[in-house]
């Protein structure tokens, strides 16, 4: 619920104000129009998870220490990391991308929310992206115990060395 919301037995009560009935988008709507007169606390709050996660991406990106020690860092040979790993990326890839239409809908579940859609987000992109972290790392790690990673190709004599030919 919104902040300054209050259960009514007609509907919802916002701010003190009773919604009419052009006020309220019909039951049952999936994609429910924008507003952008009502900021309740989990919208605002969903707005700044986002500008966090993001900035902190962005800040891994663009300090090139944080970016090599990303990329320096070595995938475990446990798959169970892998998978949590890419669970976690997804989980949290997946809640940033079900927060970015809290710019148009008001996230509270009311009647200016479409949760529906941003629960459909968060499931789909989740899996999506928990797959591909997971398909990555897994390659990454298959790069790694055969010799080549960190920007270095394998060698004939890594190839002999490892026993592999």
């Amino acid at each position: 619920w919104a902040l300054g919301s209050k259960s009514t037995a007609r509907g919802e009560m916002l701010r003190g104000r009773a919604l009419d009935e052009a006020d309220v988008p019909p039951a049952g709507t999936i994609w429910p129009p924008a507003n952008f007169k009502l900021w309740p606390g989990t919208r605002t709050a969903a707005l700044v998870f986002d500008g966090l996660l993001l900035a902190v991406v962005v800040l891994v990106l663009a300090v090139p220490l944080l970016r090599r020690r990303a990329a320096d860092c070595p995938t475990s040979s446990n798959a169970c990391c892998l998978v949590f790993t890419g669970v976690l990326v997804g989980v949290l890839g997946g809640m940033w991308l079900h927060f970015v239409p809290c710019i148009w809908w008001t996230c509270d579940w009311g009647p200016y929310d479409g949760q529906g859609v941003r629960g459909g987000i968060w499931l789909v992109c989740g899996i999506v992206l928990a797959v591909v972290t997971c398909g990555l790392l897994g390659c990454r790690r298959a790069k790694e115990q055969q010799g080549v990673g960190n920007g270095r190709r394998a060698t004939a004599g890594d190839i002999r060395a490892a026993g592999t030919v």
